[in-house]
């Protein structure tokens, strides 16, 4: 059949199938262009790009109904498309996936000319060019919709008509139902038949109400039908009517109905037209729904501005858009202003002095706006916005009056948009004017315009290049040049009769011909026509398409038209054809293989035999979606296969037709590898829960807004946070220490975009405020589709790692800073023996300075002729891990001499042991005696005294882990020096009797308080005691700092074999000693600056309170009450002060011998500052300007009230003494996760740096204070209180500027 005598219906429906075969059969987009489905509908088709909403291709017919050349619709986005009423519903559709997706009703397109085309269409997601796209097909129903409101008219007088004849027609669109006097049915047409699902032979004759109308009304319609026998009249008659039909299948629809009566014999009869008004309600009710959406669209459109004003102006409705675009709330203007408010005053009175002379009245203030509304115009208008902060905002208005039902203007809405952007996009249509001027000139193909003379007015390039003309050459020439002069003449007539009836013609719809060389050649090409208007003409646009290659390509069009007849036999998938019936008719080998029978045995066999008897329910399922939409699937089954195994299988399917009989097509899919695959995925799956939830390194997820949504049993552990706590958390935000936030959260935001991180360290907090240092490793984590949808992290507890590399650092600073100040040359030498280290002595025995000789061969450059050879092996031997010592041999200087040096060569290794190089440690031989005596000793003391005392010999580091274990150690105790290094020794190695006051001896001398001769047992391995004698020494760092004891024992039960290291003890002794002097004469300068402090500080008052005493004593009869009272007042005021101060010296006290209370206890911290500063302003005269930088509300801690209130009265009272009292005191609190924080700034004398340095120190008192009063107790006192609470104190000043002390206390 030819698809021009199709009807729409029949195209649309044709096409569906196609698409489903589409899908079913693998066909590709070009294979359906290839059939012609594409090219030669009637109905207008296009393909357009998803992801940029581009046409892609255009069939003949859209080009020619929309108006457009096929260039230009090509030039198009689906939203050109559409009238801008139309947008919003289109990017709502589009964001719908394309299974939801077919017909839709309701459309309008516009045209080229502005004409508005009601359409239906339908859409569904193909491949074309390689890219995901959308084929749609357009039904215009323009005129459809005209003919029905004409058929509608026409029913009307149809229904009044009384000529009968007219309605019986079996084409109507209504069922159309005579009864006679009997209430028998006397005719029923096809519509009545589709409608209420009776064949006319079952009604035929029989009484129309008991088929039709639901039990319920059969007794009310027999009454109003007697009355209808003897008036021909009733409530039915002559009206349009809804009552409620009755379906054969029981089903009951809504029915509107027109019953006219008229006599046969003398006798009435009746003829009634009925229609189903189902699609109405439901159309009625989305009617409704839609006249909500659009009042909840009025009042919440962003993007619109929505004003409505009453008659005389005043803003009554002010929407969301609006208030977006100009900046004022609703609340701020309806009710109050004129809409004048947010207009230019000088553009209204320039609008109306317009309009004024336009209409040839007088228009001003608010009538400028809605003049033009009266009559319906719908003409928009430009006008310039007021925003609330002054700024000016383009808009384009249209006003529409709001009518109340007496159809009277009551008020008017504005319709405003934002036009800023319409110059960008007037810019951006110049621009693709241009691409389209550069895209034909850079097409392949060659495009002509020729008038009506058949003369060239426009070539391409394209044409040059294909039939090797110059422009010059063609342009005003005929276009008959370029024909062959055998077809000259029929040119002429096709050029003829195109001009009578113009239209586009696509390549290869019409006609090929032969095109003329330059050279004379013949090439063949295919030729596209389109119509072009101008003004004065009409213009013919000519493609020209070479298809030499084409011809070529025929041949190998013929071998792909072959494959495809092989598809069906080797796709690889299964596929079916069945009879309605079931039966098998045709099967493919895929089919065949996971069957198990052979194709003529399933010739043989129907559907049903392969199908299990539990699949019956859902088989009727998909039987009754064959009948209804003439398709199933897809669903998952299981067929039996010949060896009677069930296989499973997806399928889908569909009816097809072929020579005019229906069969089923069915596209089965063998799931049994998927399946296998499912399994094997939720094991995996399952063991990669099991493995995350039990590995020991700590594992966390989160997902792509940075919440956490894994931590494992480790991360628990490490944290203390519990899985249940953590999930939905931010992880960077609530886990991370503030100052690795940033750098954390750039690692997992890489990670998010693909890019992950390996061994990052970072610190998590714990439950219990600490911080565990973390090494992590990030892995992007994907769902099914690959798109990432979190990251899991695998981490390492490096806390430990963290402090061996800090150790490891230290010890590198020591090496670098003993390399650099040694008294002994230090040199080095990379793999190559190039020069990499060159100490200070180095520099200062040679002349040579670092930067002199660095990179320098040291051999070659550096050492004598003559021990060249000999210092190149020492040093090759050192490179190969073979060290040498005292090796002497000359450098030479920088002025030519020679200086001998005893060498000592190292190999130095990298972390991975790997030999990277050389170091030397020289010695000036001139001074080697002294420097052998040095070397020895420290030699004897580090090795020979800890390695092979006889004593035994232990260390611990801060912790009290311990890091020395000598050979006698080992020996009395049986622990071997790897067993007990990194081991507690206290909880460990000493009996449960001792360990407190064991611990008590190490913990005093990791404050540098040392003990000699302490007695106490070691445990040995075999569960013995040992008593040893212990001597513990502080050791120190390079900075001084204590990092950590070593003690010095004696086997007490043996302490005759030791007699002959008594001497080396002695000496050991001594030393310890020496130290301990230093330490007592520091002590006695301490006391005795104390004692004279002290004595000073007593002596002043109690000399003032004797002085004055003795006045009251040797005046009493002369002096008059008061001057006694005032004296008396005196020495009270001296005795309260030294009584403050001998409470600060016994607070000091208590403090050095751990003796002072805490009685801690939960109080408002922000009252009692509040409080002190209040009790101040009421005892002073003086006003000082305090400024707060407080919460209003409470911040509840837990500390000792005494204790914190001497800490804010020492603050506060220092702040008032050291600054004038012009001068404000700023006082801060602030509090967050961690700590409390509060501080007071003064503005006064302020603190130099070297007096900050002993600021705490008890009497210390700053060089600057001059003479304001003060002990130097009340800092070390404040200090000490501070400690209590587990907190610090620090201290920022600047002299002349003033002082800030904060004080930090940790959160309870």
């Amino acid at each position: 059949m030819d698809d021009s005598n199709k009807t729409k219906k029949e195209l649309l429906k044709e096409l569906q199938e196609l698409r489903k075969q589409q899908i079913e059969s693998s066909y590709t987009n070009s294979e359906l262009l290839f059939q012609g489905i594409f090219t030669q509908n009637p109905l207008p088709m296009w393909i357009y790009d998803l992801s940029t909403h581009q046409v892609l291709e255009v069939n003949p017919i859209a080009c020619s109904q929309y108006g457009y050349s096929r260039e230009e619709f090509l030039e198009l986005t689906i939203f050109d498309l559409c009238p801008a009423s139309a947008k919003t519903r289109l990017r709502q559709r589009i964001k719908k996936s394309f299974s939801e997706q077919g017909t839709t009703t309701g459309w309008q397109h516009k045209a080229k000319n502005g004409e508005l085309i009601e359409v239906d269409i339908i859409s569904f997601e193909v491949k074309f060019l390689e890219k995901k796209a959308a084929i749609v097909i357009v039904d215009n129903i323009t005129q459809q919709i005209n003919d029905t409101k004409i058929l509608a008219q026409q029913r009307l007088e149809l229904a009044k008509s009384e000529k009968i004849n007219r309605l019986i027609t079996s084409t109507a669109s209504d069922a159309i139902v005579m009864m006679n006097s009997k209430g028998e049915v006397t005719l029923w047409n096809k519509t009545a038949e589709k409608m209420f699902g009776f064949k006319s032979e079952e009604i035929l004759n029989k009484d129309l109400h008991s088929f039709i109308a639901p039990q319920r009304y059969h007794q009310a319609m027999q009454k109003g039908f007697h009355h209808f026998l003897q008036s021909g009249k009733g409530p039915l008659i002559n009206n349009t009517t809804e009552v409620i039909g009755l379906h054969k299948n029981g089903t009951e629809f809504p029915i509107e109905i027109s019953i006219s009566s008229f006599q046969i014999n003398n006798k009435w009869n009746a003829s009634g037209i009925i229609r189903d008004v189902s699609e109405n309600r439901k159309l009625e009710k989305q009617l409704r729904a839609a006249n909500s959406k659009i009042k909840t669209i009025f009042e919440n459109s962003y993007d619109v501005a929505i004003i409505a004003t009453d008659k005389e102006g005043i803003i009554t409705l002010f929407n969301v858009g609006a208030e977006k675009m100009l900046g004022y709330t609703s609340n701020e203007l309806i009710g109050k202003y004129p809409v004048g408010k947010i207009h230019l005053q000088s553009e209204i009175a320039q609008r109306g002095k317009e309009l004024s002379a336009k209409l040839g009245r007088k228009i001003e203030g608010f009538g400028v706006f809605v003049e033009l509304s009266q009559d319906n115009s719908r003409e928009k208008g430009e006008w310039t916005y007021l925003k609330k902060n002054g700024e000016q905002l383009k808009m384009s208005l249209r006003v529409t009056p709001v009518y109340n039902d007496d159809k009277m203007v009551t008020g008017y809405v504005g319709f405003a948009h934002d036009i800023t952007g319409q110059y960008l996009i007037e810019k951006e249509r110049e621009e693709e004017r241009q691409k389209l001027s550069a895209m034909l000139n850079s097409a392949p193909d060659a495009a002509i315009i020729i008038n009506k003379k058949s003369e060239i007015v426009f070539v391409n390039k394209g044409t040059t290049r294909l039939l090797g003309y110059s422009e010059e050459e063609l342009i005003g020439k005929s276009f008959k040049k370029l024909i062959l002069d055998k077809s000259k003449k029929a040119h002429k007539k096709n050029v003829l009769n195109y001009f009578k009836e113009p239209r586009f013609r696509e390549m290869g719809t019409e006609f090929t011909i032969n095109a003329k060389h330059k050279s004379g050649k013949e090439i063949p090409v295919e030729i596209t026509l389109s119509p072009v208007k101008t003004r004065n003409d009409v213009l013919v646009f000519s493609m020209l398409r070479d298809i030499t290659e084409r011809r070529i390509a025929e041949k190998k069009l013929e071998e792909s038209e072959f494959k495809l007849a092989q598809f069906f036999n080797f796709a690889p998938i299964g596929i079916a054809i069945n009879d309605m019936d079931g039966s098998f008719t045709q099967v493919n080998v895929e089919f065949t293989r996971f069957t198990g029978y052979t194709a003529e045995e399933l010739n043989k066999l129907t559907y049903w035999e392969l199908t299990p008897d539990k699949y019956k329910k859902e088989e009727a399922v998909q039987l009754k979606k064959l009948e209804t939409i003439r398709a199933y699937g897809p669903y998952e089954k299981e067929y039996i296969a010949k060896d009677g195994t069930l296989v499973p299988v997806l399928l889908r399917g569909m009816i097809i037709e072929s020579e005019g009989k229906e069969y089923i097509w069915s596209v089965v899919e063998d799931l049994t590898e998927r399946k296998r695959k499912e399994a094997e995925s939720s094991r995996i799956a399952k063991e990669l829960r099991q493995f995350i939830e039990t590995a020991n390194a700590p594992i966390f997820g989160i997902d792509a807004h940075g919440l956490v949504n894994e931590w494992n049993q480790t991360a628990e552990k490490i944290t203390s946070f519990k899985k249940d706590e953590v999930l939905g958390e931010d992880l960077v935000e609530t886990y991370i220490t503030e100052d690795y936030r940033k750098a954390v959260k750039e690692v997992l935001d890489n990670a998010l975009k693909g890019k992950e991180t390996a061994n990052y360290e970072f610190p998590l907090f714990t439950k219990d405020g600490k911080r565990v240092m973390v090494l992590l490793n990030s892995s992007t984590r994907r769902n099914a589709e690959g798109q990432i949808v979190g990251v899991l992290g695998v981490g390492q507890d490096i806390s430990e790692m963290d402090k061996l590399r800090t150790e490891s650092e230290s010890v590198a600073k020591e090496l670098r800073q003993f390399i650099e100040t040694a008294n002994a040359p230090i040199f080095g030498i990379d793999s190559k023996g190039l020069v990499n280290e060159w100490n200070q002595t180095a520099e200062k025995i040679t002349s040579f300075k670092k930067d002199e000789v660095l990179g320098e061969d040291l051999v070659e450059t550096y050492i004598t002729e003559d021990y060249r050879k000999a210092v190149k092996e020492v040093l090759d031997n050192a490179l190969k891990g073979k060290e040498t010592a005292n090796y002497e041999f000359p450098l030479f200087t920088k002025d030519g001499k020679r200086v001998m040096v005893l060498l000592n060569s190292s190999t130095r290794r990298n972390a991975e042991g790997q030999i990277v190089g050389v170091l030397g440690v020289g010695q000036d031989i001139s001074e080697m005696d002294k420097l052998r005596t040095e070397s020895e000793s420290v030699a004897k003391e580090l090795r020979q005294f800890i390695e092979t005392a006889n004593a035994p010999i232990f260390g611990i580091d801060s912790k009290g882990l311990v890091n020395e274990w000598n050979q006698t150690a080992e020996k009395i105790t049986s622990f071997k020096k790897d067993e007990v290094l990194g081991e507690d020794l206290v909880e460990t190695y000493i009996t449960e009797d001792y360990r407190k006051a064991v611990k008590e001896v190490l913990d005093n001398a990791l404050k540098g308080k040392e003990t000699a001769n302490y007695e106490f047992p070691l445990f040995t391995k075999d569960g013995k005691r040992v008593m040893v004698l212990l001597n513990s020494s502080t050791r120190r760092n390079a900075e001084g700092q204590i990092v950590g004891v070593l003690g010095v024992g004696q086997d007490i039960s043996i302490l005759n074999e030791y007699k002959e290291n008594l001497e080396s003890k002695v000496k050991y002794r001594t030393l310890e000693l020496e130290e301990s002097l230093e330490r007592e004469k520091e002590l006695g300068k301490l006391k005795t600056s104390f004692v004279s402090m002290a004595s000073h500080e007593f002596r002043t008052p109690l000399t003032s309170i004797n002085a004055t005493s003795d006045i009251i004593l040797r005046y009493f009869d002369k002096l008059s009450r008061e001057d006694i009272n005032k004296r008396l007042e005196k020495i009270k005021g001296e005795v309260s002060d030294m009584t403050i101060m001998l409470e600060d010296i016994l607070i000091i006290g208590k403090s050095e011998s751990q003796k002072l209370d805490y009685n801690p206890s939960h109080m408002d911290i922000v009252g009692t500052i509040k409080n002190i500063i209040s009790e101040y302003q009421l005892s002073e005269s003086a006003s000082r300007n305090i400024i707060y930088n407080i919460p209003s509300s409470e911040i509840i801690i837990q500390a000792d009230k005494k204790w914190i209130k001497h800490i804010i009265i020492n603050l506060f009272s220092n702040a008032i003494k050291y600054s004038d009292n012009s001068k404000q005191i700023d006082i801060a609190i602030e509090k967050d996760e961690t700590a409390l924080r509060f501080s007071f700034k003064d503005y006064g004398i302020g603190i130099s740096e070297e007096d900050i340095k002993r600021l705490f120190e008890p009497f210390h008192r700053g060089k600057n204070v001059g003479n304001i009063s003060g002990t130097g107790l009340g800092l070390s006192i404040l200090q000490k209180a501070i400690e209590l609470h587990k907190g610090r104190i620090e201290v920022n000043s600047e002299i002349g500027k003033g002082s800030i002390f904060t004080v930090f206390l940790p959160n309870n």
